[in-house]
């Protein structure tokens, strides 16, 4: 009888937590996805090109930018690098606040 309680109570543990991980998958599910993805690309980025499907002289592996740029970090250098890149990234925006309309508008006059 001891043993049947048991039993039964482990099954109901077991139910509980079997939902309980469906429960975190449902609210983590995007999340976890664009790790996955992320991942997934970096992967084949680097097995592309340590497989010489891509020649190493058009594009670099992740491991190849990874390494000098946590050296970087890691130092006062990486001070200037981020404002440069602040810069670089202020004039992308203006670039697609500019282009996008324009390129819609051109869409538009050409159809």
């Amino acid at each position: 009888m001891a043993v049947t309680l048991l039993i039964v109570k482990w099954l109901r543990a077991r139910k509980t937590e079997k939902r309980a991980a469906a429960l975190a998958w449902q609210r983590n599910e995007n999340f976890l996805l664009g790790v996955a993805s992320v991942t997934a690309f970096l992967l084949f980025w680097e097995f592309s090109v340590s497989l010489n499907w891509v020649n190493p002289l058009f594009t670099s592996s992740p491991s190849r930018i990874a390494a000098p740029a946590s050296k970087c970090s890691a130092t006062a250098a990486s001070i200037p690098t981020f404002w440069s890149a602040r810069r670089i990234r202020a004039r992308f925006g203006l670039a697609v606040i500019v282009g996008v309309p324009l390129g819609i508008l051109m869409a538009g006059i050409r159809g």
